[in-house]
């Protein structure tokens, strides 16, 4: 069974933050004591580069599906209930971060039939069959412990819109200029007039199809040109990313 996260649930902003959304979900007795995932943490630091000290919760934050699930093929683990749009997996798009916190069912082995065995069990288990003592290792199990929803997706979405109109911009000024540039110059260069396959073309139109490099030399072949008709271009027009 899904841990299931209601759109609609009840939150609270942060007072803290006025200027985007960063609303503290409240939730239930279910979502808190949900089992998400477990992890095992080997005791042998030889094979292991990390320790988490058992009676401290061990911190983990997610803004989709954590890893550990989602390198198994488990993102239905967690699903959002939208309203009318259904019920769908969870995705970054939909603005969350999950707080995991970890406690710490204690130290276990692993038997042949892959079910959790005490230390003790492990080392009775060798003796038995006087094989090597079996891997032991701290068994974490993970709880929602804190949901954010936030804005964060629609933030994002309109930073890239506006980034997207300031290259617009820039590449319609840059257009500008050089269109310009060569109206000042005259009719008097073929290859400003002339499109690739050499049929007649309107200069903005050209310059328009050209890629931003093509434009750049283009406009360098102006200078040129103007130089040599004693004529003045200035580049203080050119965009800053051009």
């Amino acid at each position: 069974m899904p841990l299931v996260i209601d759109a609609n649930q009840e939150s609270v902003q942060d007072k803290n933050r006025r200027r985007d959304k960063f609303e503290y979900v409240t939730l239930t007795p279910h979502q808190r004591d949900y089992v998400m995932y477990r992890k095992m943490e080997s005791l042998n630091s030889e094979v292991c580069d990390t320790y988490h000290t058992p009676d401290k919760p061990w911190v983990e934050q997610t803004v989709g599906v954590p890893d550990i699930l989602r390198r198994r093929g488990l993102t239905n683990r967690v699903m959002v209930n939208s309203g009318e749009l259904g019920t769908n997996e969870l995705s970054e798009d939909h603005g969350y971060i999950f707080t995991y916190h970890g406690s710490c069912l204690g130290e276990r082995g692993v038997n042949s039939e892959g079910n959790f065995i005490t230390r003790e069990e492990a080392e009775d288990l060798a003796a038995l069959t006087n094989a090597d003592p079996l891997p032991i290792y701290s068994v974490w199990e993970f709880r929602l412990h804190e949901l954010v929803l936030t804005d964060g997706p629609e933030r994002t979405a309109r930073l890239l819109e506006t980034e997207a109109d300031k290259q617009s911009d820039a590449q319609t000024k840059l257009i500008d200029t050089v269109s310009e540039a060569f109206s000042r110059l005259g009719k008097g260069n073929s290859d400003i007039d002339t499109v690739v396959g050499g049929a007649p073309h309107d200069v903005q139109a050209q310059l328009a199809a050209m890629s931003e490099d093509e434009r750049i030399a283009m406009f360098q072949q102006a200078q040129l040109k103007a130089e040599d008709d004693g004529q003045t271009i200035s580049t203080m027009e050119l965009p800053e990313d051009a």
